[in-house]
């Protein structure tokens, strides 16, 4: 009820009236209206359910009127079409450069790169998951990565995750040249990719290393060397019994081919 009372005595809350200056003549709404007691109202809307609201639609309709049947809005000629002036076609350049490719952010412009390379290499047009289009994307990953890195050559993080794509297109790439060579073929082919084959063992040389194998190859060279003498033992050892057994052999052959 307060705040009733306060919105009616407040002339913030008031309806603001419409004058009748502001109608134009020629409205039907301007004429006079009779009242149920008999007499005239010159276009009280209040006194009337909805006058105000009506007189404002019939002063949008002189304004209209005014114009004249021959006006049109720009493109009216044809439907859907606007007509741009010069400022619009210098903001729509404005906005084309903005939307394009090189105003994209990074993630963007890989996601872009890996559609392009899928595309080459997919089996449907709904094929997202084969070991083709996972070959595909790892290459835009890893070739994202490397135009990163040669900006950005101490980025450890990156240069981490470009190690472990490539290890992951390794296994996928052997896992399709075992199986089906062709689109094994196909795949390196179409992404231009280079195979080469790992090689059997590959270890990190450093300088501890270098220096324990010589120390290695120098204990196994003395070690051969007092190994040597007996080594010469039993190699003459095996000799005199090959030759014992010889000498018996041919004395048996001797003894079976001669008369009794």
């Amino acid at each position: 009820m307060l705040g009733a009372r306060l919105r009616g005595s407040d002339s913030r809350w008031r309806r603001p009236a419409v004058p009748l200056s502001r109608a134009s003549t020629g409205s039907a709404l301007d004429w006079p209206v009779l009242a149920q007691d008999g007499g005239t109202q010159a276009g009280r809307g209040r006194d009337v359910g909805g006058g105000a609201a009506r007189d404002t639609a019939g002063a949008g309709l002189g304004r209209s009127a005014r114009r004249g049947p021959a006006w049109q809005p720009p493109g009216a000629g044809r439907p859907g079409v606007r007509q741009a002036g010069p400022e619009e076609s210098r903001v729509d350049d404005v906005v084309k450069k903005i939307l394009s490719l090189e105003m994209a952010g990074q993630r963007e412009k890989v996601k872009i790169k890996m559609e392009q390379l899928a595309e080459k290499v997919r089996r449907a047009p709904n094929d997202n998951g084969s070991s083709e289009v996972q070959v595909a994307y790892l290459t835009a990953k890893i070739r994202s990565y490397q135009e990163h890195l040669q900006k950005h050559p101490k980025d450890a993080r990156n240069r981490r995750m470009m190690l472990m794509a490539i290890d992951q297109r390794k296994k996928i790439l052997k896992y399709l040249r075992r199986t089906r060579y062709d689109v094994f073929e196909n795949t390196c082919k179409q992404l231009d990719i280079e195979y080469t084959f790992p090689p059997p063992y590959c270890r990190k040389v450093t300088k501890l290393w270098l220096v324990k194998k010589a120390f290695c190859l120098q204990v196994f060279k003395e070690v051969q060397k007092l190994k040597a003498p007996e080594r010469l033992k039993k190699r003459r050892e095996w000799q005199e019994q090959a030759r014992a057994a010889w000498a018996a052999r041919e004395q048996a052959q001797q003894r079976e081919g001669t008369p009794v």
